[in-house]
């Protein structure tokens, strides 16, 4: 039993630490490709994408693995990224809406006004992901985890060193 728990936990903390290796190894390749002021647009969306990130699914994800009964957490799954499409549409809306005033909140940044149109779908990409792996935490798939970990943090470095190269 305690050996499971062990392998379990270095599963888990293997696909973290690559995850964190590929992160780290990505960002002088990322201050080499964005300008600064790219640069701060891409600071800008992932401090909003990580303040947003607790509103976008309401934090119920983390219920999913307490739950009884493998439909209703399937259920439970499919009403979080309900919410989240629903939260990611509507705050897409507020942008369109308000597109003038993030000119007036950022006259420096001229291309977040533009960028910003991105976070809604950043934001439901990451409920998609948390509710995945609630759901695969629910289910012991440790291994799994550790994976889509890795693929996460891989995928994230090949995206925005694209959008770099694209940037040039």
């Amino acid at each position: 039993m305690t050996l499971d728990i062990v392998k379990d936990a270095v599963r888990l903390l293997t696909g973290t630490t690559v995850a964190m290796v590929i992160s780290l190894a990505v960002s002088p390749l990322l201050t080499r490709l964005f300008t600064p002021i790219d640069f701060g647009i891409y600071s800008y969306i992932l401090a909003f994408r990580t303040m947003f990130s607790a509103l976008i699914s309401l934090r119920l994800e983390v219920i999913i693995p307490v739950v009884k009964g493998y439909t209703s957490a399937l259920i439970l799954g499919q009403c979080v990224l309900i919410l989240g499409a629903a939260l990611a549409f509507g705050l897409l809306l507020l942008f369109w809406i308000f597109h003038d005033v993030t000119h007036t909140l950022f006259p420096q940044m001229v291309g977040l006004s533009q960028a910003i149109y991105y976070l809604p779908f950043l934001l439901f990409a990451y409920a998609a992901y948390t509710t995945a792996r609630a759901l695969a935490l629910r289910e012991k798939l440790y291994r799994e985890i550790g994976r889509a970990q890795i693929a996460r943090a891989a995928m994230s470095a090949a995206l925005w060193l694209g959008l770099g190269f694209l940037l040039r």
